[in-house]
């Protein structure tokens, strides 16, 4: 369900696509220094508010945990990577309305992974910045 590709653009490189509907699912290591609560953020692109979706997890398959990447829900914000938190819905719910935004993530010291399943076609993700920070905000795209 997942392809590696490479971008067009050099400060991208590579990145993971889904690239069929519900289907695919990669997963990260992570060691978490300390129990606190975390935000994920993830450079993103995504075809159209039809296809701009993943499921995702901590230490399990995901199931129904939605990210909504830019919440896009149809709207036009131009098609191009862009930084954004990981967020909190429920698969019944809406894709402008998360339970959480962002989705706040308390892990405890260790080590950890993060899965993320594919849900919609043409979402990809090129890279993640996982911190404590709540002020925090990445530096432009790459």
């Amino acid at each position: 369900g997942f392809g590696i590709e490479t971008s067009s653009r050099e400060y991208i490189g590579q990145f993971i696509e889904n690239v069929t509907d519900h289907d695919g699912e990669a997963s990260i290591d992570l060691e978490i220094p300390c129990e606190d609560t975390w935000v994920l953020w993830g450079l993103v692109w995504w075809e159209n508010g039809s296809s701009d979706s993943f499921y995702w997890s901590w230490d399990a398959s995901p199931t129904d945990t939605v990210w909504d990447v830019m919440q896009q829900c149809g709207t036009s914000i131009e098609r191009n990577w862009y930084w954004d938190q990981v967020t909190f819905r429920t698969d019944t719910g809406y894709c402008d309305t998360p339970e959480q935004d962002p989705a706040l993530m308390d892990l405890t010291a260790g080590t950890h992974t993060f899965y993320l399943a594919g849900r919609e076609r043409l979402t990809a993700v090129a890279e993640f910045i996982l911190t404590n920070d709540m002020g925090y905000t990445p530096p432009g795209p790459g």
